[in-house]
């Protein structure tokens, strides 16, 4: 009616159900309305919305829901099966004590307690379900030859194949549908590792002992570009320097890329005589294990002349990766399978945090934000929660087919990017996480930030560790040291 004041009103009703012919009710129940503001189905039947899209604010829902659309600030539901497309917006969690078998599920936050079938197809947002479950990897495609390392930029991932001989790109800004876009060669033979900074990718021939590069924008110019060591292992750059890591003395070298990228210029070393493993930098430290049973903490401020810190005790890990005040490590010797987490707020005391048994053999690690991930040679990966370093949660993520030789992963965004070397296959598994086009708030905790474009700050930015650039700076007020 067009009259607003027009309704459905009894003073004394404490309920109010609403039929058509055998079809089950809908109640409002009076108690319901008082206590939570909410509407309320019939709790003992099954309640159909047919091709209607249902908008709720908040919604309590004890039978089976089942609707084109549903849309919901705060859902409980208890013991249901949802057949609908089930939408969650707004700040509240909503937990689910029940079977969901909808065919997509977006949440802000949800909490599944490990009951989710494994034919779902749901999706989810935002949150990495808290449970040990199977995946299904959500794009793959065989790599040219054998592949050695996995690393991803943006919507592109750089998978070196062919036993190290070239980098193949591809394009995953469609997961499902991944493809193959150019082929990076090295100047002189194969690489066993690389990584990239801005617009050059730097590799370690351990053959020639020789650091190699490719310009991005013109990879017709691949260069041998300095000979280094003859035990040559990997290389890492962090800002204009790379560090070069070896098995002899000295352990790790530091050279300077030229502002151009074109040649390196050898300005010190760690000079430590033993045999160095996995390392990491952060900030004005850099993190690297020697010997059999310590990993030392050297000051790098001053690239010319690192100042060792100071040493603690570890069985030499072969995975190392500082972030905030936390070192994390993995595949120590001896057989030790844990992770070791170490506080490093204090570099000059550096001590174990917690130690967690992985009972596997594990590949590369890798940590971003809350999780530490890292996988086996039997197709499971791991999902560590570090939320509270002092007792991290371990889930596993177990492919359907269980049989992926994993040699090496790569998380960015809500995707984790793996290699199998048996079976030379690339493969993406969504994690979830949130995409959006825009957006907008007053706070945000984020692990890692990757910009592939532009940002622009309006107000001030505080860099508490420091600032490290690859490419060029550009200036355009008065600049404050």
């Amino acid at each position: 009616a067009s009259d607003m004041n027009t309704g459905i009103y009894l003073s004394a009703a404490d309920r109010i159900a609403i039929a058509a012919g055998a079809n089950a009710p809908i109640i409002v129940d009076k108690s319901y309305i008082e206590v939570s503001q909410v509407f309320r189905p019939a709790p003992d039947n099954s309640v159909n919305f047919g091709i209607s899209t249902q908008r709720w604010l908040n919604g309590w829902f004890s039978g089976t829901v089942s609707s084109t659309n549903i849309v919901a600030s705060s859902v409980k539901t208890a013991g249901i099966t949802v057949t609908s497309t089930f939408a969650m917006e707004g700040t509240a969690t909503s937990t689910f004590a029940g079977p969901v078998s909808s065919t997509r599920i977006f949440a802000n936050t949800a909490d599944f307690g490990g009951i989710i079938s494994a034919n779902s197809t749901s999706t989810y947002y935002n949150s990495i379900i808290a449970a040990d479950r199977t995946v299904t990897s959500t794009g793959n495609m065989n790599t040219n030859g054998r592949p050695l390392q996995v690393l991803a930029r943006g919507s592109l991932v750089y998978v070196l194949d062919s036993g190290g001989a070239q980098i193949t790109v591809y394009d995953v800004a469609a997961p499902r549908s991944p493809s193959s876009t150019e082929i990076l060669t090295w100047a002189t033979g194969g690489v066993a590792q690389f990584d990239i900074a801005g617009e050059f990718v730097f590799g370690a021939n351990t053959t020639t002992g020789q650091i190699q590069r490719i310009n991005l924008r013109y990879p017709n110019t691949a260069a041998s570009v300095v000979a280094t060591k003859a035990d040559l292992l990997s290389v890492k750059v962090e800002g204009r320097y790379v560090y070069a890591m070896g098995s002899s003395a000295p352990s790790i070298e530091i050279y300077e890329i030229n502002p151009i990228g074109s040649t390196l210029t050898k300005i010190g070393s760690t000079g430590l005589n033993s045999i160095t493993k996995g390392f990491d930098i952060k900030g004005s430290n850099l993190y690297y294990s020697s010997g059999l049973s310590t990993t030392r903490v050297a000051d790098i401020s001053d690239p010319a002349d690192p100042e060792e810190i100071s040493l603690f005790a570890s069985k030499s890990p072969d995975e190392l990766v500082a972030q905030g005040n936390y070192l994390y490590a993995t595949n120590e010797l001896l057989g030790d399978q844990a992770l070791k987490i170490y506080d490093i707020s204090n570099s000059g005391a550096v001590y174990e945090v917690s130690s967690l048994d992985l009972n596997a053999t594990t590949t590369n690690l890798f940590v971003s934000g809350d999780y530490a991930y890292t996988a086996t040679s039997s197709g499971r990966i791991f999902v560590i929660d570090v939320k509270n370093p002092s007792s991290p949660t371990q889930y596993t993520l177990t492919t359907s087919g269980a049989t992926e030789a994993f040699n090496d992963i790569y998380v960015e965004g809500h995707y984790l990017y793996a290699i199998d070397s048996t079976t030379n296959k690339f493969y993406i598994y969504d994690l979830g996480g949130l995409e959006t086009v825009g957006l907008n708030s007053s706070v945000a905790r984020i692990g890692t930030l990757d910009v592939t474009k532009e940002a622009a700050f309006q107000k001030w930015v505080d860099m508490q560790s420091g600032l490290s650039v690859a490419g060029g700076v550009s200036i355009l007020g008065g600049l404050n040291v």
